[in-house]
């Protein structure tokens, strides 16, 4: 994609990945973040995240936690919730409660109601496997 051309800011990141389908959002994301013109930060991998979560695609938003983890990105309370939300799609509740676990050791964040909320609705729907 010709980015010099398009004038990229975060905002138009953020809301290009979450309007898109999970490959496009995916592609976006990984094709502004190497071509230089904008490093993406939290809001825009849990943007990406929340769109693989739409499209039920756990495995893909589980891989964008590690990676931003891999790569020295701050991950945020927002970043755990979208993934166990993800999780609850394909009945991944083994997933949902290893992530919530990781989240509650994790000395900078807090679980707050919406974490609660995803994990209880991913372990409901495990009987369903």
């Amino acid at each position: 994609m010709a980015w010099r051309k398009v004038k990229v800011d975060a905002t138009t990141l953020n809301t290009a990945v979450s309007a898109a389908d999970w490959r496009h959002a995916l592609q976006l994301l990984t094709s502004v973040t190497n071509s230089g013109v904008l490093q993406s930060g939290a809001t825009s991998c849990n943007a990406a995240i929340s769109t693989c979560e739409k499209y039920g695609e756990w495995k893909k938003a589980l891989q964008l936690l590690r990676s931003a983890s891999q790569k020295n990105r701050q991950s945020d309370i927002i970043t755990y919730n979208a993934t166990i939300s993800a999780c609850k799609w394909r009945h991944e509740w083994d997933s949902a409660l290893q992530l919530f676990k990781e989240l509650t050791q994790h000395e900078d964040l807090e679980s707050n109601t919406i974490s609660f909320n995803a994990v209880i609705s991913a372990t409901g729907k495990g009987g369903d496997r």
